[in-house]
């Protein structure tokens, strides 16, 4: 349970962030609701490879991610939402049990699409909600989660919880439906496919290498 967790109320340079914070509520966990400027499948597979929760399936995970991915990602999870993914190579296995979540709707992508029309607009929102089978949730602002912070680099994540903080986490809850149902003024939601289809999203090898 999210409740048994011994959780502090920020974690910085000083603490190791996938280990004190996120590897405990991924394990605790059942549902996790989560918006971030930019994806790569790559963190998605190390979460799979890192969390049973993954592994097992037993998590449902929605997202809300910027436009802008890498040009590799978008044709592999095109692919995916078509299940007409084949996977290859060492990440392979892991991209087809993503990919059958994704089927299953155990993972779902909505696309936040920056209503300002400027080629520099980006959608930079990061803050998550985890849930369990009891009621309690977790919420949180801060960084990319997937991997080790780099060196060199400052960044602190805000927990609270729903037994000691409920009026915030149920802020951030009702920050993250507004999102996922597109009630908001600064960006325009859509499904993956339709985005998709639409041409909506944005590619460069300089994105990806960048972020």
């Amino acid at each position: 349970m999210l409740r048994d967790l011994n959780l502090k109320m920020e974690y910085n340079e000083d603490d190791d962030i996938l280990r004190d914070f996120f590897t405990p509520c991924f394990s605790a966990c059942t549902t996790f609701d989560r918006c971030v400027d930019y994806f790569a499948l790559s963190n998605m597979v190390s979460m799979v490879d890192r969390f049973e929760s993954f592994a097992s399936g037993r998590i449902r995970v929605r997202l809300v991610v910027g436009h802008k991915f890498g040009i590799r990602d978008v044709n592999t999870l095109s692919r995916m939402f078509a299940g007409t993914y084949r996977g290859k190579g060492d990440t392979g296995e892991a991209l087809e049990h993503i990919m059958d979540m994704i089927l299953k709707r155990q993972v779902m992508f909505r696309i936040a699409v920056p209503a300002i029309e400027s080629s520099a607009a980006v959608f930079n929102e990061r803050l998550g909600v985890f849930g369990d089978e009891h009621g309690d949730e977790v919420a949180f602002r801060g960084p990319l989660i997937y991997s080790p912070t780099a060196p060199g680099v400052f960044e602190t994540v805000d927990a609270f919880t729903s037994w000691e903080d409920p009026e915030r986490v149920d802020i951030k809850r009702r920050n993250f439906e507004a999102l996922w149902d597109g009630r908001v003024k600064s960006a325009r939601i859509y499904d993956f496919i339709d985005a998709d289809q639409a041409g909506m999203l944005k590619y460069s090898a300089e994105w990806a290498i960048n972020h």
